[in-house]
C-alpha cells in the first residue's frame, strides 16, 4: 500500500538536523513570505506572479523536492534498495507495483524499532564516532535477528552467522566461500554500491579511517540486512543462488553475443567470442541451449541442469 511522502517533522524526529531547502513550506502563516509589490508603468502596484513550479523528480509517490537534503539522500538510497528487491522478487514489475515496492523500501528503512541503533540521536553525534562502531551496531542487530529466527534452517542460519563474523557481508566476491553463501541483491547493491562506493580508489581500510559512513546509509544497510534475514527465514533464498536470481539481467545479452560466436575475422569479434564463452561458463549455459532461443529469451528449461555451488 502506498505511503505518503515523509514530512519535515518526521525527518527531524529521525535525527536529521539540516536546514530546510528554499522550497520547503511551513504551516505557520508568520513564516510564509509574501511576494513584494512591484510598481507598474502607471504608478499602480501589482503582485508579482509566482514563478512556475519546477519539474519534480518522482520516486514512486514520494517527491524528492519536498524533503530536506539528508532525507533526499535517504529516498535515493531507498530506490537502490528497491532495485535490489526487484531482482529477488519480481524483476518485471511495472507501474503501481514499482511504486509500492519503493514505498516499502523507504518505510522499512525508517522503522526505528527494527534496528538496535539510537536513530533519534543527532546526525553530528553519529559523525563524531568511528565507522567501526557503526558496523558493530549493525552486526549486533543482525546477529540478534538471526538468533530470533528459530525456524531458520540450520545451514542457512550458520551461513548468516559466518557472514556476520568479520563483516564478511560487506564483500561481493564470488571466490570467497563465505560471501558465496550470501545471495541477497538488496544488500549487496546497497553495501557495495553506496557504503563503499569509491573502494577501488581509496581502499576499504582507507575509507573506514577517514570517511565515516553516512547516517542514512546506516539505516538503509541495516534494513537491507534484515530484509535478507527475512528472506532466509521464509525460505525465499534457501534454494537459490546468484544465477537463478540475476539470470534475467544478462540472458538477453548472452543471446546477442551468441551471434558473434563464429565470427573471428577481427579483434572485436574475437573479444565478443571470449565474452560469450566466459558468460556461458558462468551461467552454465551451453551453445545448444542458445541455439534453441532463435534470438529470444533463454528458456527456463535450459537451466534445469544447474547445480548449487559446492
Amino acid at each position: 500500500m502506498p505511503m505518503a511522502p515523509v514530512s519535515l517533522q518526521q525527518s527531524q524526529t529521525a535525527g536529521h538536523k539540516c536546514t530546510p531547502p528554499p522550497h520547503a513550506s511551513s504551516s505557520s502563516s508568520s513564516d510564509v513570505m509574501t511576494p513584494p509589490d512591484v510598481p507598474t508603468v502607471s504608478g499602480l502596484k501589482r503582485r508579482r506572479s509566482p514563478s512556475p513550479t519546477p519539474p519534480q523528480r518522482i520516486i514512486g509517490k514520494a517527491l524528492i523536492r519536498n524533503h530536506m537534503p539528508a532525507e533526499q539522500t535517504l529516498l535515493g538510497e531507498a530506490k537502490k534498495v528497491y532495485w535490489g528487491l526487484l531482482g529477488a522478487l519480481n524483476p518485471y514489475a511495472e507501474g503501481a507495483e514499482k511504486g509500492e515496492l519503493i514505498q516499502d523500501a523507504l518505510r522499512t528503512a525508517q522503522k526505528e524499532r527494527r534496528l538496535d541503533i539510537p536513530l533519534k540521536a543527532t546526525h553530528s553525534a553519529y559523525l563524531s564516532q568511528t565507522t567501526s562502531k557503526f558496523r558493530t551496531r549493525i552486526v549486533e542487530a543482525a546477529r540478534a535477528a538471526v538468533k530470533s529466527h528459530y525456524i531458520t534452517p540450520f545451514v542457512i542460519s550458520k551461513g548468516v552467522e559466518n557472514l556476520l563474523d568479520g563483516m564478511a557481508f560487506i564483500y561481493q566476491d564470488a571466490s570467497d566461500q563465505t560471501s558465496r553463501i550470501f545471495r541477497s541483491p538488496a544488500l549487496t547493491e546497497v553495501i557495495n554500491g553506496v557504503w563503499f562506493r569509491d573502494k577501488d580508489a581509496l581502499g576499504i581500510a582507507m575509507k573506514a579511517l577517514y570517511h565515516p559512513v553516512r547516517f542514512e546509509t546506516i539505516a538503509i544497510a541495516a534494513a537491507a540486512v534484515e530484509w535478507a534475514l527475512e528472506e532466509w527465514k521464509s525460505g525465499t533464498l534457501e534454494a537459490k543462488d546468484w544465477r537463478s536470481i540475476e539470470r534475467w539481467r544478462y540472458e538477453d545479452h548472452l543471446a546477442t553475443l551468441h551471434s558473434f560466436k563464429s565470427k573471428k575475422a577481427n579483434a572485436s569479434a574475437t573479444l565478443q567470442v571470449w565474452m560469450f564463452e566466459q558468460a556461458c561458463a558462468h551461467a552454465r549455459v551451453t551453445s545448444k541451449d542458445l541455439d534453441q532461443t532463435r534470438g529470444g529469451r533463454i528458456p527456463s528449461s535450459a537451466f534445469d541442469h544447474e547445480e548449487d555451488d559446492d
